[in-house]
């Protein structure tokens, strides 16, 4: 399988054809890179892109990124169809449900990326007011 992704990578660079790295994953151990603040900056100002909070409503509730949407991972393939000509970010809590849910929309031909979870993301967020 390694072999196989080698030579794929090799292939691609001699070809020129150019690719975005979404997500590295290895599966000895486990270990994942998610979208990277360069990147992002990169992605947010070239490209026609929605942000989707992962998370359940209630998590969204209680604190999301500004202007992100929020569709639980387990039904992006419901909701997401009329952002097949965006470009999607993902995140939640910890990037383990934005996996999955890039996983599900990856497989289905959409431009997507993981950002990781939260608290990683240098974005403005809205923060529900405890006051009372």
């Amino acid at each position: 399988m390694k072999k196989f992704l080698i030579l794929s990578l090799i292939t691609l660079l001699l070809t020129g054809c150019t690719f975005s790295l979404k997500k590295v994953i290895d599966k000895d151990d486990n270990q994942k890179e998610y979208l990277n603040a360069t990147e992002l900056k990169e992605i947010m100002a070239n490209n026609d892109y929605i942000i989707i909070d992962v998370r359940t409503p209630l998590e969204y509730e209680e604190e999301h990124i500004i202007d992100a949407i929020n569709i639980p991972y387990g039904e992006v393939t419901n909701d997401t169809s009329l952002y097949k000509d965006k470009v999607i970010l993902l995140y939640c809590k910890s990037g383990f449900r934005a996996d999955i849910a890039y996983q599900t929309l990856y497989n289905l031909g959409f431009e997507v990326y993981n950002m990781g979870g939260i608290e990683d993301i240098n974005l403005p967020k809205e923060v529900k007011s405890t006051k009372k």
